[in-house]
C-alpha cells in the first residue's frame, strides 16, 4: 500500500524534470535581459566576394571611433538560440566578444544545463552571418585592399577569356572549321575552366576557414557558402562541355582518317 503523501517514483522524476526545464527556461530569459547584443548596425565597405574590408557605423556604441574589419563572407557561426544542448550565440559586453553555449551535467537521471561563456577574439554580424576581424595596421588594410582588387581582376580576366574562346569556337563553325583540332581544343579549355570555376569559391572559403580555425577558434565556426546556391550549374556545364568535346574529337579523328585516304 502506497502513503498518501508519497509519490511514484517515475511521477517524481517527472516532475523533477519539468521543475528543472522551468529553471533552464527562466535562467534564459535572465540572460537574455542581461546581455546587450551590440552587434553591428550598420556599415559600409567592399567585398570581393570571399573577403571585405568594411566599416562601422554603429553610433550607438560608446565607441565613436569607425572602425575597420576584414569581412570573412562565407565564414559564420552556427547559432542556435533555443534552449537545449546545442544552444550557441554571440554577444559582445564592454567592447568584447563573446560565446555563449551550454553544459549539461549529469548525475543519475537527472540533468542540469549552465551557460559557459568563452571570450573570443573577434566580431560578428548577425544580418549576414559572417565574421568579423578588427584590422588595426594601415599595412594589412592596403594588403587586403590588394587582394580583393587582384581576385576582382583575377575573376573578370578569367570570365572575358571564357566568352571568347566561345565566340572563337562559334566564328570556327560558321566557317565550316568546326572539327579543326585547334577548335576543338577550345571545347576542352572551355570545360576545365567551368570546373574550376565551380570548385574554386567552395575552395577558398574552405581555405579562409582553415587558416580562421588555426588563428582564432574553430568552436561554432561553419561555412555558410553553399555549393548547390550557383556552383553546381558550372559543373554541370562543365561536364556537358566535356562530352561535347568528346562528341567532336571523334568527330575529327574521323575527319582525318578521311582526308589521309583521298
Amino acid at each position: 500500500e502506497i502513503d498518501s503523501y508519497s509519490i511514484d517514483e517515475n511521477k517524481l522524476d517527472d516532475i523533477n524534470s519539468d521543475v528543472n526545464f522551468a529553471k533552464q527556461k527562466l535562467d534564459s530569459i535572465n540572460r537574455e535581459k542581461a546581455i546587450f547584443v551590440q552587434g553591428f548596425e550598420s556599415y559600409s565597405g567592399w567585398s570581393g566576394g570571399f573577403i571585405g574590408l568594411i566599416k562601422s557605423l554603429n553610433f550607438n556604441s560608446a565607441n565613436k571611433n569607425s572602425l575597420t574589419y576584414l569581412k570573412l563572407s562565407k565564414v559564420g557561426l552556427k547559432i542556435q538560440e533555443t534552449p537545449g544542448p546545442d544552444y550557441l550565440t554571440y554577444y559582445t559586453k564592454d567592447g568584447n566578444g563573446y560565446l555563449s553555449k551550454t553544459r549539461i551535467h549529469t548525475v543519475g537521471k537527472h540533468h542540469s544545463v549552465s551557460y559557459v561563456d568563452k571570450k573570443v577574439a573577434y566580431n560578428y554580424s548577425a544580418d549576414d552571418n559572417s565574421i568579423l576581424i578588427l584590422i588595426e595596421s594601415t599595412f594589412w588594410e592596403f594588403f587586403i585592399q590588394a587582394s580583393i582588387l587582384l581576385m576582382i581582376i583575377v575573376f573578370i580576366a578569367v570570365n572575358l577569356s571564357l566568352l571568347k574562346l566561345f565566340i572563337n569556337f562559334l566564328i570556327a563553325v560558321s566557317k565550316n572549321k568546326a572539327f579543326d583540332e585547334v577548335n576543338v581544343n577550345r571545347l576542352r579549355t572551355m570545360s576545365v575552366v567551368l570546373l574550376i570555376l565551380g570548385c574554386v569559391s567552395y575552395a577558398i572559403n574552405f581555405i579562409i576557414y582553415l587558416i580562421f580555425s588555426l588563428g582564432y577558434s574553430s568552436e561554432g565556426i561553419v561555412i555558410t557558402h553553399s555549393f548547390w546556391e550557383h556552383d553546381y550549374f558550372l559543373v554541370i556545364l562543365s561536364a556537358l562541355g566535356y562530352l561535347i568535346y568528346t562528341a567532336f574529337r571523334k568527330a575529327m579523328i574521323l575527319q582525318q582518317e578521311q582526308d589521309l585516304t583521298i
